[in-house]
């Protein structure tokens, strides 16, 4: 049986040494809601502004949800070099 993931927005708590800062990301929930992935730095990125407006509505609901913490950074890895 194949999982379905869900993505959604989420609000992201990030921890960098004594910094703490959140951010709304785009993630990927399994059958169970639990997260497996999130976007690193989401901004929207739309081909019109009604898309954009629609994406943002999403984004929205984010605050009447759970904050999520994120996952570990991987030194040397793509996005930390």
């Amino acid at each position: 049986m194949e999982n379905e993931y869900k993505d959604e927005y989420r609000i992201i708590k990030h921890s960098e040494g004594d910094e703490v800062f959140y951010c709304i990301e785009e993630c990927m929930l399994d059958d169970d809601g639990v997260m497996v992935t999130h976007t690193i730095e989401y901004s929207p990125k739309c081909n019109s502004i009604k898309e954009l407006k629609d994406n943002f509505k999403e984004m929205k609901k984010s605050f009447d949800k759970p904050v999520l913490g994120s996952f570990p950074s991987i030194k040397g890895g793509c996005c930390n070099e």
